[in-house]
């Protein structure tokens, strides 16, 4: 069901280690939502990731979800995820310069949220940011990588 953390034990991570989890050369495939407790689209789309980390199956995906939320905002995104638990790996980005990071992550990338990115063999294989409708279209978007 969970993929190393749960959710309610949301952890600080810095870049450089969200790296090592992400880049990697294997056949998994990993799929990271970048979300925050005050972005309404990224709640409306939360459930999704759920439905898909139920639906993986034996497909190796390993699906990462990353709050943007303040550091100092940490107990509030604990609490947030007490009331609308995730079944996925779950952290919170410690890192207070988003222009270090956000071009690092996809140069398409404007900094909005959400926005999901799917990794596999260390790079990035689809980009989208805005919210997806419904776990069909997040499917459709995560399934020609695996």
């Amino acid at each position: 069901m969970t993929q190393g953390l749960l959710s309610q034990d949301v952890k600080p991570i810095k870049f450089a280690d969200f790296q090592k989890l992400i880049l990697k050369t294997n056949d998994t495939l990993y799929v990271v939502n970048f979300w925050a407790t005050w972005c309404g689209p990224c709640i409306e789309e939360l459930p999704y990731f759920n439905n898909i980390a139920d639906r993986r199956g034996d497909r190796k995906i390993m699906i990462f979800t990353i709050s943007l939320d303040s550091r100092a905002r940490l107990s509030s995104v604990i609490e947030f995820l007490k009331r609308k638990p995730l079944r996925t790996a779950t952290f919170l980005l410690d890192e207070t310069d988003a222009d270090a990071f956000i071009d690092k992550i996809d140069s398409r990338w404007s900094g909005a949220i959400p926005a999901t990115v799917v990794f596999k063999n260390g790079k990035i294989v689809a980009f989208k940011e805005e919210k997806f409708e419904s776990t069909d279209e997040l499917e459709s978007f995560i399934k020609t990588h695996y």
